[in-house]
């Protein structure tokens, strides 16, 4: 007879001081367990949450204004973020990652607190009502969390918008509809990039909460490099969806097929490169057929140099996302995600050092040749966007 996985007491003789000293001393031990356990835990959040916040303060305040007093900041990320990584558990923390969206120090410093407290409205109850949808609708399956993280996404950046056109229509006496709709419309790319940080809430409740965040403060850093930093970047967000979408999908791809090359070769320096050239022929492939399909859709020829050039000129992104998965096949999914993140700050840092080497420009390399090719691919240029 094989003993029992576990054993308890289930008689014993009362009255013995030495049993009386056990029972004492368990007592103490199991209330000083649950108090470590919850401390534990009570600790953690606390400082995940905390950094949160710190991410959306900030980001808030590294904004881009446009001439209707609209701006775009990285906060939309983190709000996303937090949706997805703590809605179901702790749907506090959204709300004070919006509100710390809110704040941005030149309201503070000249005492606007009307502006302080619209900003608010604007964020917190988006956030309040993208969490209960998110509450509502997520599931353990994959078709569940999709429609939830796309639903929550869409439910923000439409009610934030609308308040802020609302407020902004009344102001300047416009009518509140079309402005409303205008700013629904405008900037479309940020969407891109406000999933993008709900999937990093993803990769908290999958992966672990600091890799999530890792990742997120990484996009943060891309986003206000190549983006928030560069008055031409703002100016063309409305049409740049198609290549952030092409990019995210390169990467996913290139991420995805090394990680499982990588895992399914034995040997480890033969495994990794074997997964890295493997996740860079997909990536690319990715990326060339999302070239070749608009092409074909703007009924243009086939140009093999254009190919060429998209295909080198999205590079160092797939590259970076094959280095990851060649990492979480060997170290895990949390290594992965952190040493992805570290590459991309890396990639950013530079791109900021030689904008600052070469001086003040007009319109940054990085986002000419992006602009020149979705100029290219798609056969006529872009207009500016309404606002």
């Amino acid at each position: 007879m094989s003993p029992p996985a576990a054993t308890g007491l289930q008689a014993v003789r009362r009255g013995t001081p030495a049993l009386r000293t056990v029972v004492a001393t368990m007592t103490f031990l199991v209330v000083a367990a649950f108090l470590a356990t919850l401390l534990g835990d009570v600790g953690s959040l606390a400082f995940s949450s905390a950094a949160l916040i710190a991410l959306s303060a900030v980001a808030a305040n590294r904004d881009a204004v446009f001439a209707d007093q609209t701006a775009v900041s990285g906060s939309v990320l983190v709000v996303c973020a937090s949706i997805v990584g703590f809605g179901t558990t702790s749907p506090l923390i959204p709300l004070l990652c919006a509100a710390g969206a809110a704040f941005h120090w030149d309201h503070l410093r000249q005492a606007r607190i009307q502006r302080v407290l619209l900003n608010m409205g604007a964020t917190v109850v988006p956030a309040f009502a993208a969490t209960g949808f998110f509450r509502l609708v997520a599931g353990p399956n994959w078709y569940q969390a999709a429609v939830a993280i796309i639903g929550a996404v869409g439910i923000y950046w439409v009610l934030n918008n609308a308040v802020v056109g609302i407020a902004l229509a009344i102001a300047t006496d416009q009518n509140v509809r079309t402005f409303v709709a205008g700013l629904i419309r405008s900037d479309t790319a940020m969407l891109v990039f406000a999933v993008g940080g709900a999937l990093c809430g993803l990769v908290m409740t999958e992966v672990g909460t600091w890799a999530g965040i890792a990742t997120l403060s990484a996009a943060l850093v891309a986003l206000d490099v190549f983006v928030i930093s560069v008055p031409a970047a703002t100016a063309g967000l409305g049409s740049a969806w198609k290549i952030l979408l092409t990019r995210a999908l390169g990467g996913v791809a290139a991420g995805l097929v090394s990680m499982t090359v990588t895992a399914a070769v034995s040997g480890g320096v033969i495994a990794a490169a074997e997964g890295l050239g493997a996740g860079i022929v997909a990536g690319t492939l990715v990326v060339v057929a999302a070239a070749v399909a608009r092409l074909v859709r703007a009924r243009h020829s086939i140009d093999l140099p254009l190919l060429a050039g998209f295909a080198l000129a999205e590079l160092p992104l797939i590259l970076v996302a094959a280095i990851a998965g060649v990492v979480a096949a060997l170290g895990g999914a949390p290594a992965g995600f952190v040493v992805a993140s570290m590459l991309v700050v890396l990639a950013s840092v530079g791109a900021a050092w030689r904008r600052r080497c070469q001086g003040p420009l007009l319109v940054d390399e990085d986002v000419l040749l992006a602009a020149v090719t979705e100029a290219i691919i798609d056969g006529l240029p872009q207009p500016a966007p309404q606002r």
